[in-house]
């Protein structure tokens, strides 16, 4: 299960299950309508894992259209 700090943020991720020893991609989709400056967004995601949460820590700069 992911989810995100606020609706700006949309976590998505694969609809499989994910085999011990395999990989693949979580995207994460930023949505910077209306925001300005520094953004500091988190995607947590759960999963029969070691650690069981992880939390991803986005880190940026909006600057307004020029």
């Amino acid at each position: 299960a992911t989810k995100a700090t606020c609706g700006c943020t949309r976590p998505s991720f694969p609809f499989l299950d994910i085999a011990p020893g395999e990989s693949n991609v979580i995207g994460v989709t930023y949505n910077s309508v209306g925001k300005n400056g520094a953004q500091n967004p988190e995607v947590t995601i759960e999963a029969n894992t070691y650690p069981r949460i992880t939390t991803l820590k986005l880190k940026g700069t909006v600057r307004p259209k020029e």
